[in-house]
């Protein structure tokens, strides 16, 4: 008999694979120039974001109400994200893996440097074409999730443009 968090675990390292799969899928189509190919690797890259999404809905029906705990619904949406630090011109290439009104959590490797409470200029490409936000955060928690990938959290600060932007829902 399995635990709550036992199937937790496994479906979030199922969302973490199904995650790589799609940012591969998305970084092979940038490097192909044969339509046909292209076609074919979109229509299996919806595939494994219609997975994720599944895995995603299966997590917060075994957490229930104590998975979500913020302000502000968070949608699915995935695309990279440039970080840029506030004092220097160093960017940081991520992922985006969800959004809300209120802030974004990403992906990032752990040869980057990201730091907690520090402000960041965020620009965020969707994968669906959905146009590309700019906004200001500060990075609130960071959560290692094996030893090449960290997650992060960033409240996303009132002093942005498109503080009322918010994504479609047909991204996840």
């Amino acid at each position: 008999m399995y635990t709550k968090q036992e199937i937790i675990d496994y479906f979030q390292n199922v969302g973490l694979k199904e995650r790589d799969m799609i940012f591969n899928l998305h970084d092979m189509m940038t490097l192909v120039e044969d339509k046909a190919l292209i076609a074919r690797l979109k229509v299996v890259a919806d595939d494994e974001v219609r997975h994720y999404s599944l895995v995603q809905k299966t997590i917060i029906s075994v957490m229930g109400a104590a998975f979500e705990r913020r302000m502000w619904e968070r949608k699915y949406v995935l695309g990279k994200a440039t970080l840029k630090e506030q004092d220097s011109n160093k960017q940081i290439q991520a992922r985006c893996i969800d959004m809300s009104f209120g802030g974004v959590c990403i992906d990032f490797e752990s040869r980057e440097t990201i730091v907690a409470e520090k402000k960041y200029q965020i620009r965020i490409e969707f994968f669906d074409s959905t146009t590309p936000i700019n906004r200001v955060g500060r990075v609130r928690w960071m959560r290692k999730i094996n030893d090449e990938l960290y997650t992060c959290g960033i409240t996303f600060l009132d002093e942005t443009e498109n503080i009322y932007f918010m994504p479609p829902t047909n991204n996840i």
